[in-house]
């Protein structure tokens, strides 16, 4: 079973993140440049899917199309907030016939979301770790994720000082669902202006 175990950190400045990080000895290297990726969450009309808290998603990312499912209801680490989930991810050719297909299953895309992503490979030797660490740019601000085996997260968790309180496992629909409702809106897409373009 393909398992990931990820963790948020929100409102990270990635300049000072990686600084910090350098000043902990770790050795850092960058495995994705910054690019711009679109996606879509898909579900059934009876919301299925959110139901037992799996998702079904379509990527546009530097001209491939990634389709994710994340399956087994979220099993979530209470004392650090740690979320480990299965996920399985394939590439396929057009998007647009993906789209149709699961349409033909009964699918539909309920929501749209975008971000900028950087994603560095982060190891030190002297804890004998190495996990992805990525930065996200969203229209809700910025988000550190750090995902690879369970030990890693934490003990860069501890290593950057953060505590329970700073981490999050909540997805980037939950989060804009928070804001919406906060504000006494429907849920919305989490979309960039229009007038920002793509970058």
């Amino acid at each position: 079973m393909n398992l990931e175990t990820e963790v948020k950190v929100r409102g990270q400045n990635p300049e000072e993140t990686l600084a910090r990080l350098a000043e902990q000895g770790f050795a850092i290297t960058i495995v994705q440049p910054r690019h711009f990726e679109d996606n879509w969450l898909l579900d059934t009309a009876t919301s299925d899917l959110r139901a037992k808290r799996s998702a079904l998603r379509i990527r546009l990312a530097e001209g491939k199309t990634i389709v994710t499912y994340k399956g087994l209801p979220p099993a979530e680490l209470l004392q650090e907030k740690l979320k480990v989930r299965e996920e399985l991810e394939v590439v396929v050719d057009d998007a647009e016939l993906m789209v149709k297909i699961f349409e033909r299953l009964g699918f539909r895309s309920f929501f749209r979301y975008q971000k900028y992503r950087t994603s560095y490979e982060i190891e030190s030797a002297s804890l004998g770790i190495s996990l992805i660490a990525t930065f996200d740019e969203t229209p809700l601000g910025f988000f550190l994720e750090l995902e690879g085996q369970a030990d890693a997260v934490r003990a860069t968790i501890a290593s950057l000082g953060f505590t329970p309180e700073h981490l999050s496992t909540d997805s980037y629909i939950a989060l804009q669902s928070a804001h919406c409702t906060a504000r006494g809106l429907p849920l919305q897409d989490m979309v960039f202006a229009l007038s920002e373009g793509v970058k």
